[in-house]
């Protein structure tokens, strides 16, 4: 009986053994289990917001950049390009400079941010200053003025009783020079149309009388406004706006006026610019008006009285061919001075005459 309990504790720890040997080589020969599906594709419940072109994005911060939170340093001012040369006369609170030489015609304007603005300058003379004036880079019109001083000298050419065959090759002459001036025109002559090449090419123009008869527009101070406002109204249809700037038949110092009306030069003399116009007389003549026919006396005369005035306003008719040639010789002897021919305008000097009647 003992030897068979023996038997049977020694099977039972046989099939024991055998069992235990059999687990391990089991799991030592199975392939190893393939992970979970979910490791590899993680789902995300976080909403992904698509890039809109039209949307301001910050940039990333770079590496060493400020902590969050921390103030952002604003943009550097863009840097200038260009220098304005030592010695220029600065406006205020612009980014313009001006240099001058001793000529008024001697200038060059210098933009911080536009470079070399020169050919931009518009220059005018008021009260005996020249000012020279130009759009900085702000967008803002400055100017700076000079005294006329030692040898300069501010001529203004003007022309009555055109236009005419003639003002064409005038135009040319002082297009040769970069010389402007001003045209005294009437409307009897016929059309305006060349008022416009005028006024393109920087000069003015200003209205002398529709008819030029003394009987006719002097005859009452409503009969002058009325035949000067017919001249507007075609100098208008031109360039596009009425001028300011007027001169009187014979000049305000004219005595035949008083012939057909009594004083009305005076009351005229107060009459225009309470109106807000401009009247300009002379005081360099040319002697073109009958004095002269010789192109020769017309420029010696000329020549000799821009000389001897700071500023002038010299009288030349552009109905006369011999004047028109005498401006060659003028503009080429003026800028080789460095006289600088302007255009007139309602500040300028009127060289006004004194009244006669």
């Amino acid at each position: 009986m003992e030897t068979i309990k023996r038997i049977i504790s020694l099977l039972l720890a046989l099939c024991l053994l055998a069992a235990l040997c059999g687990c391990g080589a089991a799991k030592k020969d199975a392939p190893a289990e393939e992970p979970a599906e979910d490791t590899y594709n993680i789902i995300t419940t976080e909403t992904v917001k698509e890039p809109n072109p039209f949307e301001r994005h910050e940039p990333a911060a770079a590496s060493g950049s400020a902590k969050p939170g921390a103030e952002k340093e604003e943009p550097a001012a863009p840097q200038p390009e260009y220098e304005i040369p030592d010695g220029s006369v600065i406006p205020f609170d612009s980014t313009v400079g001006f240099t001058f030489g001793e000529s008024l015609r001697d200038y060059t304007c210098t933009d911080v941010f536009l470079g070399d603005m020169t050919p931009y300058v518009k220059i005018r003379e008021s009260g005996g200053l020249v000012y020279y004036g130009v759009t900085d880079s702000y967008g803002n019109f400055v100017e700076v003025s000079r005294e006329i001083t030692g040898k300069n000298r501010v001529v203004y050419l003007t022309f009555d009783d055109g236009p005419c065959g003639y003002t064409p090759r005038l135009l040319d002459t002082l297009a040769k020079y970069d010389a402007k001036a001003t045209f005294f025109v009437i409307g009897v002559m016929g059309s305006l149309d060349i008022c416009k090449r005028m006024v393109e090419e920087g000069h003015s123009v200003g209205a002398h009388s529709y008819s030029h008869d003394f009987r006719t527009c002097y005859s009452s101070v409503d009969a002058y406004f009325e035949d000067l406002q017919k001249l507007e109204d075609m100098i208008s249809e031109q360039i596009g706006y009425e001028t300011p700037l007027v001169r009187f038949p014979g000049g305000s110092s004219n005595a035949v006026a008083g012939r057909y009306c009594s004083g009305i030069m005076s009351v005229l003399r107060e009459e225009l610019p309470a109106r807000g116009y401009q009247y300009f007389d002379w005081n360099v003549s040319s002697a073109d008006g009958g004095g002269t026919e010789e192109t020769s006396v017309v420029t010696d005369l000329v020549k000799k009285g821009i000389s001897s005035n700071k500023v002038s306003v010299v009288l030349q008719h552009d109905i006369k061919l011999f004047s028109v040639k005498a401006v060659d010789e003028i503009l080429r002897w003026g800028t080789a001075n460095g006289y600088l021919f302007l255009p007139l305008n309602v500040d300028s000097t009127p060289a006004h005459h004194g009244a006669r009647n």
